[in-house]
């Protein structure tokens, strides 16, 4: 049986009984929930730019199946990013508001709030950080590794990413697991600078062959193996 699915509406968290957040925040629109009602952790995943939670969820939809005690969130940014080849109908979404901007201030803007918002996750959960896996593709690795290698999470998962580490929001050091998957034909993603950025964490370090910027059944695969590690 496949795990229950449900949207949980931005604008409904506080009244809906069976919500998983009562946050309201203007970073997240909407949730897809996935997974355990009670579960022994929470993996919380972050798309990229001009993705969407559906996009997450589709992309882990294995993942989610094979790991019945845990509770998945797909959150999506509430930014439209601007129309383009990746964007086509102008319905995804941007984290970090930038607008063409590569302004540090307003990524660490976004760090906190989300930083919040997971806080509140845990607690109507009854877990706390060793219980907690952020991941994320693209710019949504990004801002994963910010929030999640800073607070010391249990896991932190990097797939096709992070694009432009930003040095000054890395930890000098983390008690977090990091994996790191990323394909050797992805032009987006610098790997020598990505590896020079990440190497003091010591991570799970996989470079697929031929592989661009996409989420394949390799990096589904070492996703699943990466969860079932903290069993």
């Amino acid at each position: 049986r496949h795990p229950a699915r449900r949207w949980i509406d931005r604008h409904s968290f506080s009244t809906a009984p069976d919500s998983t957040s009562s946050t309201r925040t203007d970073r997240i629109m909407e949730v897809l929930a996935a997974g355990a009602d009670a579960p022994a952790r929470l993996v919380v995943f972050f798309h990229g730019l001009c993705g969407t939670g559906a996009h997450s969820q589709k992309d882990l939809a294995p993942v989610v199946a094979t790991h019945p005690n845990v509770r998945f969130l797909f959150p999506t940014a509430p930014k439209r990013a601007p129309v383009s080849a990746w964007n086509k109908d102008g319905r995804g979404g941007d984290w970090f508001l930038l607008e063409g901007r590569d302004n540090l201030e307003v990524i660490e803007e976004c760090v906190q709030e989300l930083d919040r918002w997971l806080d509140e996750q845990l607690a109507l959960l009854g877990l706390d950080d060793s219980a907690l896996l952020l991941g994320g593709f693209s710019q949504g690795a990004g801002l994963a590794s910010y929030i999640g290698l800073s607070r010391g999470v249990a896991g932190v998962i990097c797939l096709g990413g992070i694009v432009n580490p930003r040095d000054q929001l890395l930890p000098g050091s983390t008690s977090a697991k990091l994996l790191c998957v990323n394909g050797d034909a992805d032009s987006f993603v610098d790997l020598e600078q990505l590896k020079a950025a990440v190497d003091k964490y010591v991570p799970e370090w996989h470079v697929l062959e031929g592989v661009g910027h996409t989420v394949t059944d390799a990096h589904r695969d070492l996703v699943s193996a990466f969860i079932a590690s903290f069993d």
